[in-house]
C-alpha cells in the first residue's frame, strides 16, 4: 500500500536493470513518507580495476585462455559498469529522493547510498 514502508534495499541489483526508473518510483510511492531505502551496487569502475578483482590479470591476456570465459569477463564488466555512483544520486533525485550519504568501496567498484523519501 502507497506508504506502508519504512525502509527498502536493494542489493546488487539496479545494475541489472536496463533502467530502474519504474524501480525507483514504485519504491518511492512505498515508502512512508521520510522512510529510506539503502542500495549497495556496483559502479562504473576502469576495465584495469575490474579485471584485477575478478581474476588474474595475466590469465586474460594469455593465449590460451578460452574466449568463452573472456567473453563472459566482458560481458560482466559492461553489466557491472552500468551506472556511477553519479548516475544513481541522480535517478534517485529524480524520483523523489534526498540523499543522506553515498561512498564508494572496493577500489570504487561499488556504491553505498541511502536516500531519504521526500515529501
Amino acid at each position: 500500500a502507497d506508504g506502508s514502508v519504512d525502509v527498502a534495499m536493494a542489493s546488487v541489483v539496479l545494475h541489472e536493470m536496463n533502467q530502474p526508473v519504474r524501480l525507483l518510483q514504485e519504491t518511492h510511492r512505498c515508502l512512508r513518507p521520510g522512510g529510506r531505502i539503502y542500495i549497495l551496487d556496483w559502479v562504473r569502475a576502469p576495465l584495469e580495476v575490474y579485471i584485477r578483482a575478478q581474476t588474474e590479470e595475466a590469465r586474460v591476456f594469455a593465449p590460451e585462455t578460452a574466449v568463452d570465459e573472456l567473453d563472459d569477463l566482458f560481458v560482466h564488466f559492461m553489466e557491472h559498469n552500468r551506472f556511477s555512483r553519479e548516475d544513481l544520486i541522480y535517478l534517485l533525485n529524480k524520483s523523489g529522493f534526498a540523499v543522506l550519504d553515498s561512498a564508494v568501496t572496493r577500489e570504487g567498484r561499488y556504491a553505498r547510498i541511502v536516500a531519504e523519501k521526500r515529501g
